[in-house]
């Protein structure tokens, strides 16, 4: 009997969770967010059930972390492979659990199917997944790179005053791409990207704790502030990045739900803590969680 493949939720890459599973043929009936690291998702049956140690233990299910199982199929539906008998690289255009291992297909003249470890023999992915860029990034990536492989010496580029650039190789051409900027982990850090002193506006006839949480959403304030203001320069708008809600970009958030703090993405929710892509609300999540506990009544 073929085991059923499950995948364990995720707090903060609950999306990842959720593509998956839609990915591998299921499909999210019933909205599952995937952050629930106490559920597990199933591809055949969609419903979302509690941490049993019993699943664990029983044989018919094959279960994985997200971690897990991305680190063993690497590959996923849109992903561009080399494939021997094909000149140019060709794409995965499905991906299903065959009760003992992920399978691919490519749709050519007729459909082919791949294991994983032929993807991994052709491909020098080392294992990696290839993702697609979501439209902030590449924005920010056509306007902080050149392609160098085109261009004569005698040709003059234009760069950035003051700003430090590295020479990467990608596909075959040579590209210069501005340095990412070291963001700030402390909140004098962040008043200095911001050109102000750390202090408080008076406050008077509060409790400790009302001082507590105003001071520390101060903070928190202040700190994605700067945040923005060195996103915007690195996507060169010449001013502080500003979500503009009324577009249907991809937005990262940081929030509380249930007195839980969740990094979640989507189009249209107006968040005090969002942020351009993913790498930077991850960067300021890890960098002041502590305080974004001590606000999150507020979040």
């Amino acid at each position: 009997m073929s085991n059923k493949l499950t995948i364990k939720g995720h707090p903060t890459r609950g999306k990842e969770v959720i593509e998956l599973l839609e990915m591998l043929g299921g499909s999210n009936v019933h909205k599952h967010m995937g952050i629930n690291d106490r559920t597990f998702y199933y591809i055949n049956d969609t419903t979302g059930i509690d941490c049993d140690q019993t699943l664990w233990n029983n044989n018919r299910y094959t279960i994985f972390t997200l971690e897990e199982l991305l680190e063993k199929y690497p590959f996923k539906v849109g992903d561009r492979v080399k494939i021997p008998e094909y000149e140019s690289e060709v794409r995965i255009d499905k991906m299903y659990w065959d009760g003992y291992e992920i399978q691919y297909e490519v749709y050519t003249d007729e459909v082919e199917t791949y294991s994983v470890k032929e993807l991994n023999q052709w491909n020098e992915s080392n294992n990696k997944s290839k993702t697609k860029m979501n439209n902030t990034q590449e924005s920010l990536l056509k306007k902080n790179s050149i392609t160098i492989s085109s261009l004569c010496y005698e040709d003059e580029v234009e760069l950035n005053f003051g700003c430090e650039y590295e020479l990467i190789e990608r596909d075959e051409k040579h590209i210069l791409i501005r340095k990412k900027s070291k963001y700030p982990k402390t909140y004098k850090e962040c008043c200095a990207v911001l050109g102000m002193t750390c202090d408080y506006p008076d406050i008077k006839m509060v409790s400790i704790d009302e001082c507590s949480l105003y001071t520390g959403f101060i903070e928190l304030i202040r700190c994605r502030d700067a945040y923005w203001k060195m996103a915007g320069e690195e996507m060169g708008l010449d001013k502080p990045w500003n979500p503009d809600f009324s577009d249907d970009s991809t937005k990262y958030n940081i929030f509380s739900y249930e007195n839980e703090i969740i990094l979640n993405d989507n189009n249209w929710s107006n968040r005090v803590l969002v942020f351009p892509t993913k790498e930077i609300q991850n960067t300021f999540y890890e960098n002041f969680k502590d305080l974004i506990e001590q606000c999150k009544k507020l979040l």
